[in-house]
């Protein structure tokens, strides 16, 4: 959206119908991603169902933690903390797909609502995941350590994609 200040106040547009009951699940994958394996929400569906957590997370490894979110998982694939966007990191995946309830749809509306400092630059979704496991939101994660994903909103990603023979 032209005058959207960022993807979550985009997000956030979609709120008069997620509010509504019953209230729908959103899955999020971004239009210029391309991700394999192609049944991820699937596996992310499945995690929902067996944890009952708020949010969950597709995590890819990730070449360039700069421009994308690391995310720190214990053993049972929950979430514990997210690095947005760092200069340098330890942590191999990053989250490129996301499911999540009312129970975040509601933060996300209200941080919207009452914004508090996230630093310098655009408000970045993994700031609001990161806000909901403060907010003590179970936020869980499927790892996909042989899986891939190419961001094609450069014209660097948008080779990688071809060079790396993606079908998406």
């Amino acid at each position: 959206m032209a005058d959207s200040p960022s993807v979550p106040h985009t997000l956030d547009r979609a709120f008069p119908f997620l509010a509504q009951e019953p209230a729908p699940w959103v899955a999020l994958g971004f239009p210029d991603v391309l991700f394999e394996p192609e049944d991820a929400f699937g596996h992310l569906i499945e995690r929902r169902g067996q944890t009952g957590a708020a949010v969950v997370l597709g995590l890819f490894p990730a070449r360039d933690p700069s421009s994308t979110d690391m995310v720190a998982t214990g053993p049972g694939g929950e979430v514990l903390r997210i690095d947005v966007r760092p200069p340098e990191s330890d942590l191999p995946l990053a989250w490129a797909l996301a499911l999540w309830d009312r129970r975040f749809t509601e933060l996300l509306h209200r941080s919207l609502q009452r914004p508090r400092g996230h630093g310098p630059g655009e408000l970045q979704l993994g700031s609001l995941f990161e806000r909901a496991i403060t907010e003590g939101l179970e936020v869980q994660s499927v790892a996909f350590p042989r899986g891939r994903f190419r961001d094609l909103g450069t014209p660097e990603g948008y080779s990688e994609a071809l060079r790396d023979g993606f079908s998406g």
